[in-house]
């Protein structure tokens, strides 16, 4: 290596070391701050560990702190609140959610940080390129200064969990190892229990049923398993009967359709938030003031601002079933013949899931961007001389995150469809010939 490389080398990592250091600051600054969606993760959490359907449940003083949360306003009379995550994930943290509130915000933004090292290196073992593992170091570093990142942390949002499961199934899938698609069929199952529309992330496979059958046949039977011992419990079936009817309500509610309702109002410098003194909230707030800047990117919030009206839900489910349907059989037919390698199958479902996201009548807050980090680094290691317009539109999409041009509207959702673009595109062309990302379908394998 020249000398001249090695001290841009050298300049490149103290650039990165700062903005780390950088990003690390300010999120410690904006955890002291307390972050509100956090608490809803570990009220549900212990509503469901007690016995009690958190879905609709609303805040009586005679239960004590245990179950308050200063964001969840719900009457009887308003049907549900703001408990939102999927009853599998509530119990996923019921271990944990014992710990006082703000002991386990400070785990989470520690743990947000692990698993971005995580998802980095996942990507970095998928290639051989040195040069392509740098820019996937730059870019790891660089998500850290995205809007989403910022909002994720400032939240306490656990979409990051979500893009390290997605993480895992693609570095199981592109390798070589024997038990690898089980175990991802395995996981797979966590994304969907966690994420029930994650189920079109395995749309792409079905034409190759018999190359991938490990794969889908052990997330297929994993699931029926989940779903008979879900049939077979009292409990549990009231559980997720409670938490689908929630989702309509929250459908109806992100629609404006849902009557409004009474509201509780709490006096926040008498609650007990196990840790956080609102007090001292307010004064971190004062003296660190960070200033988030959220995009709802929906299809009906586009359609929102331009007419100033929701879009009918027949319209919208129709417009996501036609998008849906297209982009599937434009990828089917032109992989009739030579069906696309594992990587490019995968980067297509993920998108697929996005897609899926992007036509939610749930507003889609700007944390759901991070959904997207394994996504753009594991299609790193496929660009190539004829993959040019892909990189920059990834480029693009990740300054556009970035950014906060105020004359750009919409700016971090139109970075996202930059990279819709860009991964469409390159599940049209085929890998680069790196060393685990080789077609099974190329020579000389």
């Amino acid at each position: 290596m020249s000398q001249k490389k090695k001290y841009l080398l050298w300049l490149n990592g103290i650039l990165l070391a700062i903005i780390l250091v950088h990003s690390f600051y300010r999120d410690s600054q904006l955890e002291k701050q307390y972050p509100p969606d956090l608490r809803n993760r570990i009220v549900g959490a212990r509503l469901q560990k007690d016995g009690i359907l958190p879905y609709n449940y609303f805040y009586d003083p005679a239960d004590g702190w245990r179950y308050f949360d200063p964001s969840n306003h719900a009457l009887k009379s308003s049907g549900c609140n703001n408990v939102t995550a999927s009853p599998f994930f509530h119990e996923l943290l019921m271990p944990f959610c014992e710990l006082p509130e703000r002991t386990l915000s400070r785990m989470w933004m520690w743990m947000e940080y692990l698993v971005l090292v995580i998802i980095a290196g996942l990507a970095i073992a998928s290639t051989q390129d040195n040069i392509k593992r740098w820019l996937i170091i730059n870019v790891a570093v660089l998500f850290t200064m995205t809007e989403a990142w910022i909002v994720l942390i400032e939240r306490g949002q656990l979409y990051l969990f979500a893009a390290l499961l997605l993480s895992l199934i693609f570095f199981l899938m592109t390798g070589r190892r024997k038990f690898a698609p089980g175990f991802a069929g395995l996981l797979t199952v966590v994304f969907i229990l966690i994420r029930p529309i994650g189920l079109v992330l395995l749309i792409p496979f079905l034409p190759a049923f018999r190359k991938y059958r490990v794969f889908l046949l052990t997330t297929v039977a994993a699931l029926g398993v989940y779903v008979l011992f879900v049939l077979s419990s009292p409990w549990e079936k009231s559980l997720y009967s409670n938490y689908f009817s929630n989702m309509q309500l929250q459908v109806l509610a992100h629609q404006g359709l849902l009557p409004p309702a009474g509201r509780q109002e709490f006096n926040m410098f008498e609650a007990d938030l196990e840790g956080y003194d609102y007090h001292e909230v307010l004064l971190e707030r004062a003296k660190h003031p960070i200033v988030t800047y959220s995009e709802n990117g929906n299809i009906f919030e586009f359609y929102l601002q331009a007419t100033g009206e929701y879009i009918p839900l027949p319209l919208l489910n129709a417009l996501f079933a036609g998008s849906l349907l297209i982009l599937t059989a434009a990828f089917w037919y032109r992989h009739r013949n030579h069906p696309a390698d594992t990587s490019l199958t995968l980067l297509f479902g993920m998108v697929l899931y996005i897609v899926t996201e992007i036509f939610s009548p749930v507003n889609r807050h700007q944390y759901y961007t991070v959904e997207w980090f394994p996504i753009v680094l594991f299609s790193i290691p496929l660009l190539s001389g004829h993959t040019r317009m892909v990189a920059w539109l990834l480029f693009t999409g990740l300054l556009l995150n970035i950014c906060n041009i105020s004359w750009i509207p919409m700016r971090h959702t139109l970075g996202e469809f930059c990279w819709v673009a860009a991964i469409l595109m390159l599940t049209r062309v085929k890998p680069a010939a790196d060393q685990r990302y080789r077609s099974p379908y190329l020579p000389n394998e």
